[in-house]
């Protein structure tokens, strides 16, 4: 495409060869044609690597780099560091997205260059069914230094903390040297924050182009830091929106309150729950934790957790006035919803 900026879309892959086709497809069928796709076999045991190589042997815009296993964060960085593009877009190959995503995206530009663009998404349980749509409005911000309140009704959709849902500026990562580290979980929103951070122009897109598949009970590695690395991103948020606007307080602490609750109350907990290679001992230690830590004591008593959903609400109330065995009993029923019953966070 004449006058059309090239996109680097890159496909970390491991062990999933029954989805990788379905989202190799939906990135060759675009609408938008300027585009390398790079995929990253991250060490793949299955036939994930054959998959791979023969759509590089029927497409030339597809490369695939095979290497040892060493994680979904440094496989991105490998196929950051042999992009072209002048925009990148990351796609989990387990998902999929709409075949007009980056046409739409990119039309959305307007002639202005923008730093990073968002839009919404749709989650998919695994059968392919329809769980719920995430939209973010339609928003320019011109300069995201002096309108971290307009980022925070963004961020507040749901959408623009993933790495899938939104296309970033290659030189914006390049310039300000932002890489994913190895953490076994939380690497994603960690450059995510840090992406938003250096960014100038952000624009918003109300349309839900990317496809999350919901895939319950997967076991992978356990991250013995969960708790630490998620207070490390915790903060990165808090930083991020330095209140410079006294009256508008609030919707930081509506969105910051959110992201408390989701993170400490639900997600970390869940996925302490479900892990099957450590002991309940250790269980109950790391809801121990959750309770105690100083710094979770802290901003569980300076945030504002009136605004949020009645079942958010009951969560945190639980949360602050009971035990690690309560706590770790309500993480075992949530389990249960989600897997039994199809209940989302």
């Amino acid at each position: 495409m004449i006058d059309q900026p090239l996109i680097s879309v890159i496909v970390p892959v491991y062990n999933v060869e029954k989805y990788l086709s379905q989202c190799i497809e939906s990135i060759i069928n675009q609408t938008y044609s300027n585009l390398e796709i790079i995929l990253v076999n991250d060490g793949s045991t299955d036939n994930s690597a054959i998959i791979c190589d023969e759509y590089v042997s029927n497409f030339d815009n597809i490369k695939v780099i095979h290497k040892k296993n060493e994680g979904v964060g440094i496989a991105r960085n490998i196929g950051l560091i042999n992009s072209l593009g002048e925009y990148v877009y990351f796609v989990d190959s387990d998902d999929w997205i709409e075949h007009n995503l980056l046409e739409i995206v990119l039309s959305s530009q307007e002639g202005v260059n923008n730093d990073i663009l968002i839009f919404g998404y749709k989650k998919q349980y695994k059968n392919n069914s329809l769980e719920k749509i995430v939209v973010p409005d339609d928003f320019v911000i011109e300069d995201v230094t002096d309108n971290k309140f307009e980022l925070a009704k963004i961020l507040n959709s749901g959408s623009g903390l993933a790495v899938w849902d939104k296309l970033i500026r290659r030189t914006l990562i390049l310039d300000n040297e932002i890489l994913f580290d190895s953490k076994k979980r939380g690497q994603d929103f960690t450059f995510v924050i840090k992406c938003l951070s250096a960014a100038k122009r952000v624009r918003s897109i109300r349309k839900a182009l990317y496809n999350y598949r919901i895939i319950y009970n997967v076991l992978s590695k356990f991250d013995e830091n969960i708790i630490k690395n998620h207070i490390t991103n915790f903060e990165l948020l808090l930083s991020l929106f330095k209140r410079n606007v006294e009256k508008k307080e609030s919707e930081f602490d509506f969105y910051l309150s959110n992201i408390f609750v989701l993170w400490f109350t639900i997600v970390i907990p869940i996925n302490i729950v479900s892990n099957k290679k450590i002991s309940l001992k250790e269980k109950i230690q790391y809801f121990e934790e959750l309770l105690i830590n100083s710094r979770l004591v802290k901003y569980s008593n300076i945030l504002d957790f009136s605004k949020l959903t009645f079942k958010k609400k009951i969560i945190f109330y639980i949360y602050k006035n009971s035990g690690k065995y309560t706590l770790f009993l309500l993480s075992r029923i949530l389990v249960f919803l989600r897997t039994k019953l199809n209940f989302s966070n």
